[in-house]
């Protein structure tokens, strides 16, 4: 299916995770990739009582829900699998379509956890850490 220009249908993108093999998390998949750069203070007594400041550190944190469905490749087992290993995973977040974007990079997972409710959907809560640099492949134009 042909992507609409300047939208791209955010259900369509998972979550793969392959310690080992491919592991597609997209069940009902909530994601938040969050990019951080600390800014470092550069003031001196020439900045005339300024604040200056200039780039420092960046960081990628991927946050994200999912519904769990244990009869699928989408289950509770792969996250527990990552998590008690305590390795360095490979990540990718996109869709099926290699013309949407694409982020790849490598990750620990440091945050799991279940959230049950009464006669709902049992989900899984995740954050990953991305480890060294993360790979941005912009959508075909």
């Amino acid at each position: 299916m042909a992507r609409t220009p300047d939208i791209i249908n955010a259900s369509k993108f998972g979550l793969f995770i392959d310690p080992t093999t491919p592991a597609l998390l997209t069940d009902r998949l909530e994601l938040n990739v969050n990019f951080k750069q600390d800014i470092r203070d550069i003031t001196t007594a020439d900045s005339l009582g300024f604040e200056e400041s200039a780039e420092g550190l960046r960081s990628t944190e991927i946050s994200g829900s999912v519904d769990v469905d244990m009869a699928s490749a989408n289950n509770l087992d792969d996250l527990m699998a990552a998590f008690l290993a305590k390795t360095l995973l490979l990540g990718e977040v996109k869709t099926a379509n290699a013309d949407d974007p694409e982020w790849a990079f490598s990750c620990y997972l440091f945050q799991l956890s279940i959230t049950t409710g009464v006669e709902d959907t049992v989900k899984a809560n995740f954050t990953l850490k991305v480890d060294g640099a993360i790979t941005y492949t912009p959508p075909a134009v």
